[in-house]
């Protein structure tokens, strides 16, 4: 495999990853509208809980994020 079709094989690993946590997010996000709504979901997790799962989540999109831009650079940098 050439460098190009490696990074861009890692760029759509990076997105599926990326489209995963964001659904685990919305999940949590409903969970939390329930909490709010005075709902008790069906999941073994606290209020508080979810909230960190989400933090969480969303501190690793970021991360996710961040490597992705540094690929799609090296990508560029490849094709030239």
């Amino acid at each position: 495999m050439k460098e190009q079709e490696l990074i861009q094989w890692a760029i759509k690993g990076i997105d599926a990853e990326i489209e995963q946590k964001e659904k685990d997010v919305n999940k949590g996000m409903q969970y939390l509208l329930q909490f709010e709504q005075g709902k008790k979901p069906n999941i073994p997790k606290t209020e508080y809980e979810v909230k960190e799962i989400i933090r969480n989540k969303k501190a690793e999109i970021e991360e996710l994020a961040k490597m992705k831009f540094d690929l799609k650079w090296q990508l560029t940098e490849v094709e030239e």
